[in-house]
C-alpha cells in the first residue's frame, strides 16, 4: 500500500517511541541491529513509522514499542526518513493492540469504530511521552 492512500484511511495520529531491526542488518558481534523510532499514525492493520534508516519495500522488520509490545510486519512503502509497516498478526492480536493503545484508551468509541470499519481519518494528534 501507498503512504498516500494509508493517510486517506481510518487511522490515529499518534506518537510512540521505540525501536526497530531490518533483516540482514547486523552489527560487528554478529547481532541484529536496532535503531530508534517513532510512530506518526497507527491502524490495527499498518502503521508510519519515522526511522533514521530505510530498508526496502518489502524487507520484514521487527519493532518494539513500549505501549504496543513487540510487532512484525514488512516495509509496504518508504518516503523521506519514513515507512509504512504492515503488521503481520491475526485478528484477536489486531483487537489487542487497538485495546492497548494508549490514545485509543482515551476514547473507547475509537476502538470501536477502527474494528467495525466506521471511522474516518482523525486530524486531532495525541502525544505519549515514555
Amino acid at each position: 500500500m501507498a503512504v498516500e492512500k494509508f493517510l486517506k484511511q481510518r487511522a490515529v495520529n499518534i506518537v510512540v517511541d521505540g525501536n526497530y531491526s531490518l533483516a540482514n542488518w547486523y552489527n560487528s558481534q554478529g547481532k541484529p541491529r536496532t535503531f530508534a523510532c517513532r510512530t506518526t499514525r497507527v491502524s490495527p492493520f499498518r502503521m508510519m513509522v519515522n526511522v533514521p534508516v530505510l530498508g526496502k519495500v518489502g524487507d520484514p522488520i521487527t519493532s518494539y514499542f513500549h505501549d504496543f509490545g513487540k510487532l512484525e510486519g514488512f516495509i509496504s512503502d518508504t518516503t523521506a526518513g519514513t515507512f509504512l509497516l504492515e503488521l503481520e498478526m491475526t485478528r484477536s492480536m489486531r483487537e489487542k493492540l487497538a485495546s492497548n493503545s494508549p490514545g485509543w484508551k482515551r476514547s473507547r468509541k475509537i476502538h470501536a469504530s477502527l474494528m467495525s470499519g466506521k471511522m474516518r481519518a482523525s486530524s486531532r494528534q495525541v502525544r505519549i511521552r515514555l
